[in-house]
């Protein structure tokens, strides 16, 4: 019985943990899906996305304490979302440095955060896969990796459709954020176990 209480404390911070992990994956989402709306509209769009890659450490901090974090590939994704949310950071902390927009400063800033932002969707949706505790619909992780790539063509599709442009992607975030909940068994054994 003296255990009881902790482990009834740990499943209550895991869930605490993930609804901040929700609202991040909102959050991120809802800033990448609109760039492309506001990228008419105000010349300065990309800058919304320096939010992004703060809320991104966030989802890595939240996934860490929502899962069971027993198994070492579990830790190691969270190392590799870990390292790529670092790799996009560091071009964050430049950007808000300088006042560039030169086709250099895109490059030099530009490459290092495609590349952790590919390294983090591939760990992010790896744990999401595997990840005792946590539950999403399966194509939720095949979505993460796989929409990043055909955005743009779905962009012009819908903006075709649509008077402004969204970003599929953030999009895909955002449903993540809605859909993502503790695996009902887990909890039920932990309090079983109790």
């Amino acid at each position: 019985m003296r255990e009881a209480k902790p482990r009834i404390l740990s499943v209550r911070n895991a869930q605490i943990a993930l609804w901040v992990t929700r609202g991040a994956c909102i959050l991120a989402g809802f800033f990448i899906a609109v760039v492309p709306a506001l990228d008419d509209l105000i010349t300065t769009a990309y800058r919304v996305l320096l939010i992004v890659p703060p809320l991104f450490a966030v989802v890595v901090a939240g996934l860490y304490f929502a899962t069971d974090r027993g198994t070492s590939l579990h830790r190691s994704a969270l190392v590799g979302a870990g390292i790529g949310v670092v790799v996009m950071i560091a071009p964050v902390a430049l950007a808000l440095g300088s006042s560039l927009l030169s086709v250099v400063a895109i490059f030099v800033l530009g490459v290092p955060a495609v590349v952790g932002f590919t390294v983090f969707v591939l760990f992010v949706a790896y744990l999401l896969w595997t990840a005792s505790g946590l539950s999403v619909p399966r194509w939720i992780p095949v979505a993460l990796v796989v929409v990043p790539v055909v955005d743009p063509i779905l962009n012009a599709v819908l903006i075709s459709i649509l008077p402004i442009g969204i970003s599929v992607t953030g999009l895909t975030w955002v449903t993540t954020g809605l859909v993502l909940h503790r695996d009902s068994n887990t909890d039920h054994d932990a309090v079983g176990v109790a």
